[in-house]
């Protein structure tokens, strides 16, 4: 398992990240005597119902491997989406920029992108991402870049670029 420590003076944070069927054992010491403390353990996995952009990343982090991935710094996170690695927000906290360059992706891009409908930006690259351009890509109106880079996806060019108006590159 990975493990980040997020500790100061007064809490510690300890984020453990798992694969399905791995086991972990937790021992806590309590490093200020024998006073009570709190504590919380919290499992994430992927959304069952994609509603929001938040859910919309999480989707994608899921179905690309994205415990793996080389930046994920803050994905998962409840910090806002402006501070995740890679996504870019708007004055309002809209996505704007997704940026999965130089990460190891593998996967399928999952259908999410209605819940994405001010991006801007899209650009990937990854030797494993298979599949095909899911549909909802062809909706984002604001979409003037699109970059799939170094990936194994299978679709052809599809007449539904048409749909993408401000498509520049």
């Amino acid at each position: 398992p990975f493990a980040e420590d997020n500790a100061d003076s007064y809490a510690s944070n300890l984020t453990i990240y798992l694969e399905k069927g791995q086991t972990i054992y937790l021992y806590w010491m309590n490093r200020w005597g024998n006073k009570g403390f709190d504590w919380e353990l919290s499992f994430v996995g992927p959304p069952e119902v994609v509603v929001d952009e938040r859910s919309a990343l999480e989707a994608i982090f899921f179905a690309n491997n994205g415990i793996d991935w080389r930046f994920n710094t803050n994905w998962l996170s409840n910090k806002p989406l402006r501070e995740w690695s890679g996504v870019r927000t708007d004055l309002d906290g809209n996505v704007t920029r997704l940026f999965l360059g130089e990460r190891i992706l593998e996967g399928e891009l999952p259908d999410v992108f209605e819940f994405l409908p001010k991006l801007e930006y899209f650009s990937m690259s990854g030797f494993n991402i298979s599949g095909k351009i899911p549909p909802s890509i062809y909706t984002l109106d604001s979409l003037s870049s699109l970059t799939l880079h170094n990936t194994s996806i299978t679709d052809t060019i599809s007449s539904n670029f048409q749909y993408l108006t401000n498509l520049e590159e």
